[in-house]
């Protein structure tokens, strides 16, 4: 089966669709499904992420035209990532399951994105509203006010005794005003101090060094006092003509100095980090990067051809090769179906086969003019013919399909 994501926008963020196509399930049967990370094979359960397969309930199962709706809610949602794949796995109550791979975008988390592990969401209870009962009108307690009468308090002042010194009649304490005039003479004798330091040494107590500057800068006080002439400056000694050196020889320049400067380096291209070269940084890390930018299809199948012999590599080109075929490139739809291709003996790292997905790129890899594959193709279809006489449910059901 192919399936597909979509926001349900009717329910607001944080809910989304799978749209199962080319499926036999019945809407009106109820069934189950499990999401497993291509990454590490771990599968969504309530704990998380989890090694096990646990089989989870959708909130509804419809039938719109020619797909079958599974919708779900934000425990399902938020645990999705635009940059992995999945496989999505329907179970009917009959023991009969079917699977497909799966590659979310535009996903709109609600606002527990973020690891919330995966549980039933309540349904809100509805109560009958309670009566409103009339406010009590409240009692005010009349409290009688008693007035005091008290006696006239009646001071009566010290006696003032006749004693020696300011300080007796205040209470031993001096006056505000006799610290304020201690203030004001330090004050004054202080600055008569740095008056008399300043002008010390100068006739008439004027400063030397304000003496002249007072005069240059006053020329109407200065117009009847002659002013010395300025003293004539020797003259100088004429200047001897030297001899110019001679040129010194241009040294020839050595073959290796006569080679072309070298090109800068090219800038890099749309997808690399100008930080970091594209070599240095791990294959996903660059393939995740391309698929932010959303650079060309053929750029993208470029960068796949690119990617190290490795399981990281070969993940990383999946991803690649899924945003090139989806461009409409033959050549990346032909790459794509050898992954999910079960006769096809290449290790794909971890993506698994699954034969209803390369037949379905290779026929789209066909229709694109892709005519080579016409061999891998019918191995496809020989193999599913034996898995069908062994038994396999899928395999008839797909070859059914098919007439």
């Amino acid at each position: 089966m192919k399936v597909t994501y979509g926001n349900d926008t009717s329910k607001g963020p944080g809910n989304g669709i799978f749209f199962v196509r080319q499926s036999g399930f019945d809407p009106d049967v109820s069934c189950q499904f499990t999401v497993q990370r291509s990454s590490d094979k771990k599968c969504l359960s309530p704990g998380g992420w989890l090694d096990c397969e646990t089989h989870l309930s959708p909130v509804a199962v419809t039938r719109q035209d020619d797909a079958l709706l599974v919708c779900v809610a934000s425990d399902v949602v938020d645990q999705l990532d635009e940059l992995e794949v999945y496989r999505l796995t329907l179970f009917a109550p009959d023991g009969t399951k079917d699977s497909g791979a799966l590659h979310v975008s535009g996903v709109v988390y609600s606002s527990l994105q973020g690891g919330g592990a995966v549980s039933a969401i309540p349904e809100p209870v509805s109560r009958p509203p309670e009566p409103i009962k009339p406010p009590a009108p409240e009692q005010t307690e009349i409290t009688p006010v008693v007035q005091e009468v008290l006696p006239p308090v009646v001071e009566t002042p010290p006696p003032v005794t006749d004693t020696d010194g300011p300080a007796a009649v205040t209470g031993g304490r001096i006056p505000r005003w006799v610290w304020i005039l201690v203030a004001i003479i330090v004050l004054l004798g202080g600055l008569a101090v740095w008056y008399a330091l300043s002008h010390r040494g100068t006739p008439g107590g004027e400063p030397a060094t304000e003496a002249a500057p007072a005069a240059m800068s006053d020329p109407e006080k200065n117009a009847g006092t002659p002013q010395p002439e300025p003293a004539a400056e020797p003259e100088k000694p004429a200047a001897i003509p030297q001899a110019e050196p001679a040129a010194e020889p241009t040294p020839t320049p050595a073959p290796e100095d006569l080679a072309p400067e070298k090109a800068p380096p090219p800038a890099p291209e749309k997808g690399e980090p100008a930080g970091q070269k594209a070599d240095e940084q791990p294959p996903l890390a660059r393939a995740r990067a391309f698929l932010r930018e959303k650079g060309p299809a053929d750029k993208a199948l470029e960068l796949s051809r690119s990617m190290p012999e490795t399981p990281d590599g070969r993940d990383a080109a999946f991803l690649l090769l899924e945003a090139a075929a989806e461009g409409g490139l033959g050549e990346a739809m032909a790459d794509l179906a050898r992954y999910y291709d079960p006769t096809d003996p290449t290790q794909k790292g971890t993506i698994a086969k699954d034969p209803e997905q390369a037949l379905f790129w290779y026929s789209q890899a066909k229709a694109a003019g892709r005519a080579d594959i016409q061999g891998a193709l019918d191995a496809l279809l020989a193999w599913l013919r034996q898995e069908a006489e062994k038994g396999s449910a899928q395999a008839r059901e797909i070859l059914s399909r098919m007439r």
